[in-house]
């Protein structure tokens, strides 16, 4: 994964994500919409074989909620894993 940072200015943060697609988008996606910071949050994806998704976030302080969401997709990502492993 690599990310570029095409825009971040004036509350609005637009960042490229190579080497990913609608599942950790969406999942963003979700996990932004549910921040009161957060004014709007969504991804586009030109092209499925040439491009990547280009996720935008326009809200307060949208590096601040970008990295909240990130964090609350790991605590669940562990906590469903710990799931999994009990249920071995």
């Amino acid at each position: 994964m690599e990310l570029n940072v095409l825009e971040n200015d004036n509350g609005i943060l637009r960042i490229e994500i190579k080497g990913e697609g609608h599942t950790l988008c969406n999942d963003l996606r979700e996990e932004l919409s549910n921040d009161k910071s957060v004014d709007a949050a969504g991804y586009t994806i030109e092209s499925k074989l040439m491009s990547s998704p280009i996720l935008l976030i326009k809200g307060k302080d949208p590096k601040k909620s970008l990295e909240k969401a990130i964090d609350n997709i790991k605590k669940r990502n562990e906590q469903l894993r710990n799931l999994l492993l009990k249920a071995k």
